[in-house]
């Protein structure tokens, strides 16, 4: 996800944006968009010219933890605030927090590559000569317990969870609507959602389970106009607009192949019963039984949205409608693979 043009562009876009809200209102809380955390992916610093470099021209997850931090550190106060989602709330009493540790992960594997600025921020060499990344992944210090509500209902349907319900991605959705209702920019909602599992599931933050989930649940309370429901079945990884099915197994499924496919039995010379246009009673019993099965959280429903049930078509390519009246114009956006 991290490396679809559309998706990073969407976000720098969103990423100025931001910058010039916050500029305008607010110039003195500037700052706030940077970060003193070591451990925060995508983190430059606080200081203001650096700041400013990485937001005109930073990567994807530079402008994603600028986002993250405007969302979350009060930088939009005097126009707009992110209000704490019920369900979230519900949620955040179940969850466990331990000490946060080093990533395992390896500067040089870290994709898209480290920026200069991200390296000299988060980059440490050690003892021994060797880089260490201080970032924290998520998973490694905050967990649902396996008794608890979301894992129980998400087991049901073969789902992965870690630390729940993404508030960084309720956060960043109601930014992106706010940021284009201020602005006048048109937001793409679906990028914004593949930035959040790029970005979010790279770094070990969330499943893509929980992005999707969020992301839904978020949508919900927007009357579905952005087309944000997902496939909580078997099926989760071969539909994630504007994604088509074909690109996700070209570019995403390792060797083609969805994780549901693994679940075939093999033919009779080893190979896996997989690849397009093949399947087997096995495939069908599993998605029609994972169908029936649907994650409630909080007050939503969180299945595949029921045929007939989306909004009409005239909202569902609504234009964000400005802070004071009129219409805003909308950006034309790439819909990666069809």
């Amino acid at each position: 996800m991290t490396a679809q043009p559309a998706v990073a562009e969407e976000i720098r876009v969103l990423t100025r944006a931001a910058w010039e809200l916050v500029q305008t209102h607010s110039p003195e809380l500037l700052g706030l968009l940077g970060t003193s955390d070591v451990t925060l992916p995508g983190g430059v610093g606080e200081e203001l010219e650096v700041l400013e470099d990485r937001m005109r021209h930073g990567n994807l997850r530079e402008h994603m933890a600028m986002l993250y931090r405007a969302m979350f550190s009060g930088a939009f106060r005097a126009v707009f605030q992110i209000p704490r989602h019920p369900v979230l709330e519900e949620q955040r009493t179940e969850r466990q927090r331990t000490p946060k540790t080093p990533t395992w992960e390896r500067p040089k594997d870290v994709r898209p590559p480290l920026s200069e600025a991200e390296r000299a921020f988060a980059v440490r060499v050690d003892g021994n000569g060797r880089e260490r990344l201080l970032w924290a992944r998520g998973e490694q210090f905050a967990q649902l317990p396996f008794n608890g509500r979301l894992h129980q209902q998400s087991k049901t349907v073969g789902a992965l969870v870690n630390t729940g319900i993404s508030g960084s991605t309720l956060g960043l959705l109601q930014a992106a609507k706010e940021i284009s209702a201020w602005t006048g920019i048109g937001v793409n909602m679906r990028l914004v959602r593949l930035a959040a599992i790029g970005v979010y599931v790279g770094v070990g933050h969330h499943t893509m389970h929980e992005v999707m989930l969020t992301a839904q649940l978020w949508d919900e309370g927007e009357n579905g106009v952005h087309k944000l429901d997902y496939d909580n079945d078997v099926r989760r990884y071969r539909r994630i607009a504007p994604l088509s099915e074909d690109y996700l197994r070209t570019h995403v499924a390792p060797d083609g192949v969805f994780p549901d496919e693994h679940l075939l039995p093999p033919v009779h010379d080893g190979r896996p019963l997989a690849g397009p246009g093949r399947t087997s009673a096995g495939t069908v019993a599993a998605v029609t039984g994972a169908e029936r099965a649907t994650t409630f959280v909080g007050t939503g429903t969180h299945g595949r949205r029921p045929a007939g049930s989306g909004p009409p078509a005239a909202a569902r390519r609504q234009r964000p409608v400005g802070r004071h009246g009129g219409r805003s114009g909308t950006r034309t956006t790439l819909c990666i693979g069809g």
